[in-house]
């Protein structure tokens, strides 16, 4: 089955053509069906089968807005699993949360990215300064982090 994005599915789920209405009806059956198990393993601590569910990515996105700190760190720990470039700057917003266990994970997540960014910002956060100083790119994090805080 063919997926679109929930954002089309909604726009095109009037459509005159049957088909393309039924594409938009499926899709987003699908995708709350994936959210909802992507949720539940989350919630029974089953990262890993999380990060396997289709659409994984942009779930644990929204995740990290969640507001229970639990749903929070584990939607961080699938970001690192799954490398999520994209996302390195949600975690990076997340490493200012108020959990100390969902700023360990976003740490986590960005040094398991590995991008320079995500690892600058991921040993920072640790205390590892030297590390943080020797990254790629670091006097130009150091100065964009000085400037959101």
């Amino acid at each position: 089955m063919h997926l679109i994005s929930k954002s089309l599915a909604l726009v095109v789920i009037n459509d005159e053509d049957g088909r393309v209405r039924r594409l938009a009806g499926d899709s987003l059956s699908a995708r709350e069906e994936s959210e909802a198990v992507f949720l539940t393993a989350l919630s029974n601590y089953e990262v890993k089968t999380a990060t396997e569910v289709q659409g994984a990515e942009g779930f644990a996105r929204q995740t990290l807005a969640s507001r229970y700190a639990e749903l929070r760190e584990r939607a961080a720990e699938v970001l690192g699993r799954l490398k999520a470039t994209v996302s390195v700057p949600l975690l990076i917003k997340r490493l200012g949360d108020n959990i100390a266990e969902v700023r360990s994970a976003c740490a986590d997540a960005l040094k398991a990215i590995g991008t320079d960014e995500a690892m600058f910002y991921g040993y920072l956060y640790r205390g590892q300064i030297a590390e943080a100083a020797g990254v790629k790119g670091a006097k130009e994090f150091d100065k964009a982090a000085q400037h959101h805080a």
